[in-house]
């Protein structure tokens, strides 16, 4: 809410060096004869330039990047738009002079191209860039040649303009927090936003008459009153900025008790069954794969003593934080339960592009298992959106499916439709050998969506691309459309959407459910949200048994 008071320390780092370029000017002026106007003009005109400079180049850095973040941020980058006003006024205060048919050319296209910018310039647009250029110029011609005509200084000389002006920065540094709690209350509605930035302007008028006037205009500060108050004004920011930050860290006693852990370690159920095996029901690092598979076999297993192991999961890391709900729901029916499982290894007809040397073996493990265990139901469980690639990505690895001329394709669309039909082609394998098949599509993200008292406030008005993960989300719903176009009507296979059992929803799911924790990151269940699955796993496995 207060993220627009950037612009405050870049105005006032900017008006701090000011006082110097023009003692600067002066010097200059004095010992050259020419007029301090035209020196200080030059003098900011030759830093603009090369601040200009610095913030197409840092502008031009993948956004997010630092020096991207510097070239919004950053005085060095902006002070050229200030710059833009000192010239101007450096021009004008040594006698410019304007013809009034070109004064009345220059404003008014001027005010066109404003306005244009306001429809033109949107989030496509890289800003600050090159286009910044267009509204800074066009507002600096205007302020140039306006007074030159006399329709065009009728109109910027209007009462209600300028009240308005001398309103707006007031309205700039209330409107934002009305902004962004208003569209958190009211999402992708604009008349409340309209509303409460109508309210914000009303607000400014109030202080800017019973504050920002007064202050102004107290004539009792000054000498050493003055040093006081600066002292004071200081103090209270250091003071103010100190008590926030330390709330800020202990939740000013508002915050719910309980650390949320959400390291991705050895708390999963495959992972506990087989930490006596060295590693065997979850290969971890892909070190190897096992030659003899009847470790797995023995060791990964619900317990159930049967003869054969009437359920099979498989899969990458969504298999190993799947696996306690399946072994739950086979325990609860008295089937014996194997699971096994391979990081970044999906049981489906193709291979990761930065696994593929150390994936095939597993995969193959898989598919023997399969044979060795001869189980009725095989249980699929792939971070599929890993396998498409990139917009869930964290990590510099590159996981699409390699296509048939060695790499990866490079839209989404075919990403999505190779790694579709790898996992058709899997299934109607194992439906070909007379197993029937689960396949379980990936949870929804698990999101710490709490993270202020205003949104505990109002947790119904939170959506996928206010929490920034619209993208993740809308992939993973594409990724979902197409599976289930491609596996329906295939005998005895069946589609496990698990976002209805854990949450009640599909796009996206709280990592809490006010008690305890559901999730081990964004994209994988830890054991208490694998056994909110136990119920779901009851009613397949047994349709599929019948």
């Amino acid at each position: 809410p207060l993220l627009h008071m950037w612009s405050l320390s870049v105005e006032e780092q900017f008006y701090l060096l000011l006082p110097f370029l023009f003692l600067l000017s002066v010097v200059v002026a004095r010992r050259s004869g020419r007029s301090t106007y035209a020196v200080s003009g030059f003098l900011v005109g030759a830093i603009s330039m090369l601040s200009l400079w610095l913030c197409l180049s840092w502008s031009g850095h993948e956004p997010g990047s630092p020096l991207a973040k510097w070239a919004f941020f950053a005085m060095p980058a902006r002070l050229w738009e200030f710059g833009v006003g000192i010239v101007i006024s450096s021009i004008v205060l040594s006698g410019f002079r304007c013809r009034r048919l070109v004064a009345r050319s220059v404003a008014f296209g001027s005010i066109l191209t404003l306005a244009a910018t306001f429809v033109i310039i949107d989030d496509d647009w890289r800003f600050p860039g090159p286009v910044t250029l267009v509204p800074v110029v066009a507002t600096g011609l205007l302020l140039l040649v306006g007074p030159h005509d006399d329709l065009a200084y009728r109109l910027l000389s209007w009462k209600p303009v300028r009240t308005l002006g001398d309103l707006s920065y007031g309205w700039y540094l209330w409107h934002w927090p009305f902004v962004v709690f208003g569209g958190i209350v009211f999402p992708d509605r604009v008349v409340p936003l309209v509303a409460l930035s109508v309210l914000a302007l009303v607000i400014s008028y109030v202080t800017y008459n019973i504050l920002e006037q007064p202050m102004r205009k107290m004539s009792w500060i000054s000498g050493s009153r003055a040093a006081l108050v600066l002292i004071a004004s200081i103090g209270a920011i250091v003071g103010v900025t100190t008590l926030a930050e330390r709330g800020a860290e202990s939740g000013y006693g508002l915050r719910k008790e309980g650390a949320a852990d959400f390291e991705f370690g050895l708390d999963f159920e495959l992972i506990k069954r087989g930490e006596d095996m060295d590693g065997a029901c979850f290969l971890g690092g892909l070190e190897y794969a096992f030659e003899d598979l009847t470790v797995v076999s023995r060791g990964c297993s619900n317990g159930v003593d049967a003869e054969k192991a009437s359920i099979l999961l498989l899969g990458d890391s969504n298999a190993l934080s799947a696996s306690a709900g399946v072994f739950s729901a086979s325990e609860m029916l008295g089937y014996r339960a194997v699971a096994f499982s391979g990081a970044s290894c999906p049981l489906l007809q193709g291979v990761p592009l930065d696994k593929a040397f150390t994936c095939p073996p597993v995969q193959d493990s898989y598919r023997r298992l399969v044979n060795d265990l001869d189980p009725r139901i095989v249980v699929i469980a792939n971070r599929f959106d890993l396998y498409v690639g990139p917009v869930a990505h964290y990590f510099d690895d590159d996981h699409r499916l390699i296509a048939a001329d060695g790499k990866p394709y490079a839209s989404e669309k075919k990403n999505i439709a190779r790694v579709v039909s790898a996992m058709r082609e899997e299934v109607i394998d194992l439906v070909g050998q007379g197993k029937k098949v689960v396949v379980m599509l990936q949870p929804p993200p698990g999101l710490v969506t709490g993270r202020t008292l205003f949104e505990n406030w109002f947790p119904q008005i939170k959506n996928a691309d206010q929490l920034g993960i619209g993208d993740v989300v809308d992939q993973r719903m594409r990724i979902r459309r197409s599976m289930r176009e491609a596996l329906q009507g295939i005998p005895g296979v069946m589609l496990f959407d698990v976002g209805e059992g854990i949450c009640g929803r599909s796009d996206y799911c709280e990592a809490s459910d006010g008690n305890e924790l559901l999730y081990s990151d964004l994209s994988h269940l830890n054991n208490a949200g694998s056994l909110r699955m136990t119920d779901a796993f009851v009613e397949i496995f047994e349709e599929l048994v019948d």
